[in-house]
């Protein structure tokens, strides 16, 4: 038997009623010699008994029950075990196309010096249909430090010796954008990013989706505490000439957050004046070249 290329990850907290789908998708991905890590963070419903018999005879499942401790911390205990080349992320709520492994593993086979690839995705609904296909832009080292953009989506593919300095690829005090840590981190360490151009992802949007969940304020508290923590914990002089436009303008995407919240406005002001501490010119300008854009779009 060949030895495993590559290691899918899937966290999960009771998501019972959706899981199997997803593990019978990789069941029958067109490459089959790969690793299955499922991390159920103390699942209170029976995900357990449903997927005991859909795993019981593949040995290159593993199945691990831990208290609940958030998805962060479920992710990073996987990223602990993975032995392959390479490791994916693969939610518990999205099942994913068959090709999806074959495609990520030659790409990365083909291009040795890329640490991270991430592919184009489709958008799915709850019967998973097809509703968006989403074409992911190239990135460049800048695009994440200075203006928060977290490029790889569903699918992206860590090398695993390029990363061997990044012990945890979530970080669980930012529970809203727990895998942007580890891109920050990947781009001040200039790790190289590259883009697959293949649809060959799922993310799948339903009612019970953790991201639709979520609260524009406290997105907007954890992306702005992570990039301050980020520059306060990465001392790298090559890059800290960007710290104060960088967190000018995650200042003013928490404006754009907060906006639109609830009751929560007031927050908007706060993050523009803490936009204009870090940089007045550059918000300046940032405020002036988004206003011309939205005039010519109009």
């Amino acid at each position: 038997m060949k030895s495993s290329r590559i290691t899918v990850i899937t966290p999960t907290y009771n998501r019972a009623n959706m899981l199997p789908e997803v593990i019978k998708s990789l069941q029958k991905q067109t490459l089959q010699n790969f690793d299955h890590i499922i991390i159920d963070d103390g699942s209170t419903d029976n995900t357990k008994d449903v997927i005991t018999p859909l795993i019981k005879n593949n040995k290159n499942t593993q199945y691990i029950y831990q208290e609940n401790a958030g998805e962060a911390a479920a992710v990073n205990v996987g990223w602990s075990l993975a032995q392959t080349d390479y490791v994916v992320i693969v939610n518990s709520d999205d099942p994913q196309p068959s090709n999806l492994l074959e495609t990520i593993v030659e790409f990365m086979d083909n291009h040795p010096d890329v640490a991270i690839g991430y592919p184009d995705w489709f958008k799915i609904d709850e019967n998973s249909k097809v509703i968006e296909s989403v074409e992911c832009m190239d990135y460049d080292r800048n695009t994440i430090l200075l203006h928060g953009y977290c490029i790889p989506g569903p699918g992206a593919v860590l090398r695993r010796s390029a990363l061997t300095d990044i012990t945890q690829i979530r970080d669980g005090r930012f529970p809203t954008v727990t895998d942007l840590g580890c891109w920050l981190v990947c781009a001040a360490h200039q790790k190289h990013f590259k883009r697959i151009p293949k649809f060959v992802s799922n993310w799948r949007s339903h009612d019970e989706g953790i991201t639709l969940a979520l609260k524009g304020h406290k997105i907007a508290k954890d992306l702005y505490d992570l990039y301050k923590t980020f520059w306060t914990e990465n001392n790298h002089a090559e890059i800290n000439h960007l710290k104060r436009q960088s967190m000018a303008n995650i200042s003013l995407l928490c404006v754009a957050k907060t906006l639109t919240a609830p009751n929560k406005k007031y927050l908007s002001i706060s993050y523009l004046l803490k936009a204009f501490c870090w940089s007045p010119s550059g918000t300046l300008i940032n405020i002036f070249n988004r206003l011309r854009k939205k005039r010519y779009a109009s």
